[in-house]
């Protein structure tokens, strides 16, 4: 399973790092050596949301909406 594990993320990362040399998107590149702590994020994120299921079933955690101010009105087409 280590095998796995180990070989499972280094394609991960190769594939990423591979899209990002064929569209010549050079900065992703080092953004891609990222994706292991990015995943170990999801896996925080999944564990918090399994706890907050089982202690408290009916609770939502709402987004807050509204800290930026709307950009200048364009007009519509005619």
């Amino acid at each position: 399973s280590l095998f796995n594990f180990l070989i499972g993320n280094f394609l991960g990362i190769y594939l990423n790092l591979l899209g990002a040399f064929r569209r010549k998107y050079y900065p992703l590149t080092f953004i891609s050596l990222l994706n292991p702590f990015y995943w170990l994020l999801h896996s925080v994120s999944a564990y918090k949301a399994l706890w907050q299921l089982l202690r408290k079933p009916h609770f939502w955690e709402k987004t807050q909406h509204g800290f930026t101010q709307p950009g200048p009105r364009k007009e519509d087409a005619v």
